[in-house]
């Protein structure tokens, strides 16, 4: 599940989920805001190995995105 939640990490509404933060637990892992200087989007997962979160800050590929939110992007693995 990924979104913009307009929450910062740790709220108590995403206990619900019943999923993991790919921020919070990736191998690899940035704490640029998403939003300003805030963290209000998300990468959830469940079942998985979540090995990177990253935040995508100014250009990438040669792209420079048009959004007043910056893109976020996950590696994961399946589990055996």
């Amino acid at each position: 599940v990924m979104g913009d939640m307009n929450l910062e990490p740790g709220s108590a509404a995403f206990a619900v989920l019943g999923m993991e933060n790919t921020r919070e637990v990736a191998k690899k892992s940035d704490n640029i805001g998403t939003f300003s200087s805030k963290l209000i989007d998300h990468i959830f997962f469940k079942g998985l190995d979540v090995l990177s979160y990253e935040t995508i800050n100014g250009h990438y590929d040669g792209t420079t995105y048009l959004s007043d939110h910056r893109p976020i992007m996950s590696t994961f693995n399946f589990r055996k």
